[in-house]
C-alpha cells in the first residue's frame, strides 16, 4: 500500500476509484476554500488522503474485512437465537 497524503482536487473524489493497475481508497477529504491568484475570486477546492493498493492487495483487505462481519454476525445470531438480547 502506498499512501498518497494531503491531494487536491477541484472536484469531490470518490470514495473508491478502481484503474487497471490499482485501487485508490480515498479519506479525510474536506473541502477548502482559497483565493484564485489569477482572478482573485474564492473558489473552492478538495483536499483528501489516498491509500493506493494493488488489486491483489485490495481484495485481501476486503475478505479480511468480510471475514471480520461475518464471524459478528454469527455471534450476534447466537445471542438473539439464544434470547440474549431483550
Amino acid at each position: 500500500m502506498q499512501r498518497l497524503n494531503r491531494q487536491m482536487a477541484d472536484k469531490k473524489p470518490e470514495n473508491i476509484i478502481v484503474t487497471d493497475q490499482y485501487v485508490d481508497v480515498n479519506e479525510n477529504v474536506s473541502e477548502e476554500n482559497f483565493i484564485d491568484e489569477q482572478d482573485g475570486l474564492f473558489k473552492k477546492r478538495f483536499r483528501f488522503d489516498v491509500k493506493r493498493y494493488s488489486h491483489e492487495e485490495y481484495i485481501k483487505i476486503q475478505a479480511d474485512e468480510a471475514r471480520e462481519l461475518r464471524g459478528a454476525v454469527l455471534e450476534l445470531t447466537d445471542i438473539v437465537m439464544s434470547g440474549g438480547i431483550q
